[in-house]
């Protein structure tokens, strides 16, 4: 599929590191899920400041997100790009 070829093409460039490339490369083909029309979604996840979770979310109190893997994770969403 050309989409797909492209999508994957757009990831290596946006996203050089391989392990964060490896935690947002979905596994599942492309257009089964809401695709995200964005040219800034992943240049924001090479952002110090940034990190991606890939644990569950299990519950949500205030600005706290507690994981299935028992940590939780402070957010700030005040300044999202």
């Amino acid at each position: 599929m050309v989409a797909s070829a492209a999508a994957d093409s757009y990831r290596e460039k946006a996203i050089p590191d391989e392990e964060l490339r490896r935690k947002v490369t979905p596994d599942y083909p492309l257009g089964c899920k809401r695709i995200i029309p964005s040219a800034k979604w992943y240049p924001t996840l090479n952002l110090e400041h940034v990190e991606v979770v890939t644990s569950k979310v299990t519950r949500v109190q205030g600005s706290t997100f507690y994981m299935e893997d028992g940590s939780q994770e402070e957010i700030d969403v005040s300044s999202v790009i």
